[in-house]
C-alpha cells in the first residue's frame, strides 16, 4: 500500500475481493425517526447527490436493539453542495491532528507529457464508496468524508467493487470546512456494542484481520513489517479507549427504542 504526502491516501487497491462488514447500523434508527443525523428526512438523504451503492447502503443495514445517539457520524449521510461529488479518503491516524488543523493538503506535482499527474503522490479518494465491498487494507484505518465539485477531480479513474478511486487534481486542498465528516474505527467499535459492551468476538476479528495487513504494509518481498504491527495495535487499543468513554459517558449512554 503506497501513501502520498500529507493527508494523501492508500493507494487503493480496486481488484480486492476482500470485504468489511459492519457499519451496522443505520436502517432503523432513521426509519423510527424519518431524520438523518443532520436533520434531513430520510427521503431528502436518500434523493442528494449521493452515490447508488451508498444509499443501498443506508437502506440495507440493521441495528441491534439498542440504538446508539446519532452524535457518532454514519457514512454518506452528512448533506453536501449541490453539484458536488461525495468523497471518501482513507489515511494514516498519524495524520489526522494535521488534517483537523488544516484540512488535506495535496501535493503539488508536475504535468507529464500524458496529461496525467504522478499517482503514487496524488491524494486519492473513492467515489460512490461501496461499504459491502472494502477493500481488506482499510480494516482499522480511519477515514475522511467531504465533497469536492467535478472540476477539482484529476484524471485517474479506476472503478472496482468497492466504488471508483480517483484522484484530486495536483494542488487541490479541501480546507476543513469542506469535510463533513472524519470517521474513526471507534465509531464502529461502538456500533458493534450491546448495553455499552462491544462485542468481544466482533473486537477479537475486526483487530487481527487489522493488524494482519499492517504487517504487510509497504513491504516488498513478502517480509512481516513488525513496526507497523506494533503501530497499528497501538493505535487500535486507543481506539477502544475512546469507545469506552463514548459508551460509559452518561451524555453518550446508548438509547433504548
Amino acid at each position: 500500500m503506497e501513501s502520498g504526502t500529507d493527508g494523501s491516501a492508500p493507494l487503493p487497491t480496486p481488484k480486492s475481493e476482500s470485504r468489511l462488514g459492519g457499519f451496522g447500523g443505520i436502517k432503523k434508527w432513521l426509519e423510527k425517526r424519518g431524520l438523518s443525523r443532520h436533520g434531513h428526512s430520510r427521503q431528502e438523504v436518500l434523493s442528494e447527490d449521493a452515490p447508488q451503492t451508498m444509499s443501498e447502503v443506508v437502506t440495507s443495514v440493521s441495528l441491534p436493539e439498542n440504538l446508539v445517539k446519532p452524535e457518532i457520524p454514519i457514512p454518506g449521510v452528512a448533506s453536501i453542495p449541490e453539484g458536488n461529488i461525495r468523497l471518501f479518503h482513507f489515511t494514516y491516524p498519524e495524520n489526522l491532528d494535521s488534517i483537523r488543523s488544516r484540512g488535506i493538503t495535496s501535493p503539488n506535482v508536475d504535468i507529464n507529457e500524458n496529461g496525467l499527474n504522478s499517482a503514487p503522490n496524488s491524494t486519492w479518494v473513492y467515489s460512490d464508496l461501496n461499504f459491502n465491498e472494502l477493500p481488506e487494507w482499510t480494516i482499522g484505518i480511519p477515514f475522511l468524508e467531504f465533497s469536492a465539485p467535478p472540476n477539482e477531480m484529476g484524471p485517474h479513474n479506476a472503478v472496482g467493487k468497492e466504488g471508483t478511486a480517483r484522484t484530486l487534481k495536483p494542488g487541490i486542498n479541501i480546507p476543513l470546512e469542506r469535510i463533513v465528516a472524519i470517521h474513526e474505527p471507534w465509531h464502529e467499535m461502538v456500533r458493534q456494542s450491546n448495553n455499552g459492551v462491544i462485542d468481544p468476538e466482533w473486537l477479537k476479528s475486526y483487530t487481527d484481520r487489522s493488524v494482519q495487513v499492517a504487517g504487510t504494509r509497504g513491504t516488498r518481498g513478502g517480509y512481516t513489517n513488525y513496526s507497523e504491527i506494533a503501530r497499528q495495535k497501538q493505535y487500535l487499543e486507543s481506539q477502544v479507549i475512546e469507545a469506552n468513554k463514548y459508551l460509559n459517558s452518561p451524555d453518550n449512554q446508548p438509547e433504548l427504542v
